[in-house]
């Protein structure tokens, strides 16, 4: 098992949505994995990816079909009991400086490389027991990237705080995923 991060609720569980449908993803997915601090506690699920995922890489459960990112983000959501840092599978690597996740107190996000929108979080993000239990789940009836802009919306309207952390960036390949299939969004 591994340790945890200190936080509020006493650690950070890094959940990853994962999606594996072309061979270029391999290296990308791997190099993600072996950037994650070993401090934390890493939650993947699997969305029913049509290939076959390495042994190393830390995958624990699996859906039997594919529910799609949002659906996907929720389960992992389901699966946590600590504060939450969600990661999409396509950012390339963390530098390793994420104190800024030990400091949340609402939604914190760090700069998107791949993102035009500097005021919407998507590609990762963390938000504490407390804010996530009055928030809730993502919704499902909207597509993979408007789930985060309501939830963001949502987050402004019942007085939750979100925070964007402007002096760290993660390089996030955005839509490496995506761009081989017609993959559920």
């Amino acid at each position: 098992m591994k340790h945890s991060a200190i936080t509020k609720s006493g650690k950070i569980d890094i959940l990853v949505p994962l999606y594996l449908n072309h061979p270029s993803l391999y290296p990308i997915i791997t190099e993600f994995f072996n950037s994650i601090p070993k401090k934390f506690n890493i939650i993947v699920c699997d969305d029913c990816s049509p290939l076959p995922l390495l042994p190393e890489w830390p995958v624990k459960y699996r859906n039997d079909t594919n529910k799609g990112f949002t659906a996907n983000v929720n389960r992992l959501l389901s699966l946590s009991t600590a504060d939450i840092m969600i990661v999409a599978n396509d950012d390339l690597k963390f530098d390793n400086n994420l104190d800024w996740a030990y400091k949340t107190n609402g939604i914190y996000f760090p700069r998107d490389s791949a993102s035009a929108n500097l005021d919407i979080f998507g590609a990762i993000w963390a938000i504490d027991r407390k804010s996530f239990e009055k928030l809730g789940y993502l919704d499902e009836k909207l597509p993979h990237y408007g789930s985060d802009r309501e939830y963001y919306q949502r987050a402004i309207k019942l007085g939750v705080p979100v925070v964007k952390i402007s002096n760290v960036c993660v390089e996030h390949r955005e839509g490496m995923t995506y761009k081989h299939t017609s993959h559920r969004a």
